[in-house]
């Protein structure tokens, strides 16, 4: 047995190897810390058998919020910002000319965000001041929560058959995913009937061809003794059994 003569694992840029745990891990950080919990979905796997639902990590998306390449955009729009400010600089500290320059506003819409810079240069002699803007927009992407899920399903697939392996592991291939509102876990442990998970398609058609910095998937580390975090819902719909409602 030669290891370098092993087979590379199946799955892409999805296939479960550590640089793509960890890249997507820190998309996912990166589209949290723009778009908040909103962006947010928790991920529960199940075995079709089986009425347990174990939590195996979170993902994060593009859900028409600032996806995480704004970071990269931001940027160019501070060197943009920068440059401004040094062509409006004169050789000279003559008091003649001052210059302000404003953000006015950065937004985003569904489909769009936009910085508005605003210019001015007041000439002290005259009082004269002149102004101009510059807007600057860029489209951003929006990936629905099951693109997010048959985007990256190998990877939370094979995590989930690593953390579960009795539980899951004979199941690869067939394991259901499900998603609930992002950052729940403690109302999913109270059996908070407004809480319901949703079934997620294995594939979405084109799921393919959304680039992997638009999506991101954390994985759930099991700290406490192997024993992880599982609860029991319908398989039909998600939701609570009426026998465990308020049931902590």
């Amino acid at each position: 047995y030669i290891p370098s003569k092993r087979a590379a694992p199946s799955g892409g840029d999805m296939a479960y190897i550590r640089p793509n745990i960890a890249r997507q891990a820190e998309i996912y950080n990166k589209i949290r810390q723009v778009g908040g919990v909103d962006c947010v979905n928790d991920v529960y796997a199940r075995d079709p058998k089986q009425e347990e639902f174990w939590f195996v990590g979170k993902v994060s998306r593009c859900s028409g919020m600032l996806y995480s390449k704004l970071t990269l955009e931001l940027d160019k729009f501070r060197l943009l910002f920068v440059f401004v400010q040094m062509s409006l600089s004169f050789p000279s500290p003559s008091k003649i000319y001052r210059n302000c320059i404003y953000m006015l506003c950065l937004f985003h819409t569904n489909t769009h965000f936009l910085c508005i810079l605003q210019i001015k240069i007041h000439h002290i002699q005259t009082n004269v001041i002149c102004q101009t803007y510059i807007y600057y927009a860029k489209k951003i992407g929006i990936v629905t929560i099951n693109q997010c899920i048959a985007r990256q399903l190998n990877l939370i697939e094979e995590h989930a058959t690593r953390v579960r392996p009795i539980e899951l592991g004979r199941s690869f291939g067939n394991i259901e995913i499900w998603v609930a509102p992002g950052d729940t876990e403690f109302q999913m442990s109270q059996n908070d009937p407004n809480i319901v998970l949703t079934k997620m398609a294995r594939y979405v058609d084109g799921c393919e061809n959304i680039p992997n910095d638009q999506v991101g998937f954390v994985a759930e580390v099991v700290t406490n003794h192997g024993e992880g975090f599982r609860v029991v819902r319908n398989g039909k719909d998600g939701t609570v059994p009426p026998y465990l409602i308020g049931e902590g």
